[in-house]
């Protein structure tokens, strides 16, 4: 469980290049992520919550910030974190809003116009080869 954590914890330096964030702020969020979870597990109590995940809950959030910076297939991810692609798309499905808690953020996808300043475009313009007749 938390493989990937731990690999993390021996090699902090790849932490930026792999989630965009420090060890320390990605230890930040996952402290303030699974605060999140145990105060919900409180407020819903349930007798039995079924089979513990393959998954530590490090592992969950490292796969889904994975994900948010990749955007790769849930099919990638879950061969890389050994569970299956439906399984990865519910743990992404499951954080996602707990982030935006944490975060501070409301609903991304509702950000008007209005509150947006600059807009930033990265592309490339490249001209449409067209086959010649000869």
């Amino acid at each position: 469980m938390d493989e990937k954590y731990k690999l993390l914890e021996k090699n902090p330096k790849h932490c930026k290049r792999l989630f965009g964030l420090s060890f320390e702020k990605l230890s930040l969020l996952i402290e303030k992520v699974q605060k999140h979870i145990e105060e919900k597990i409180v407020e819903t109590p349930i007798s039995n919550r079924g089979l513990t995940s393959a998954l530590g809950d490090r592992d969950q959030i490292l796969l889904s910030l994975e994900y948010l910076r990749t955007y790769v297939t849930f099919a990638k991810l879950g061969f890389d974190y050994g569970i299956s692609e439906s399984w990865a798309c519910k743990i992404y499905h499951y954080h996602l809003p707990i982030f935006l808690g944490v975060v501070g953020l409301k609903n991304p996808k509702k950000i008007s116009k209005k509150k947006v300043g600059k807009l930033l475009l990265d592309v490339a313009c490249q001209p449409i080869e067209r086959p010649q007749e000869n």
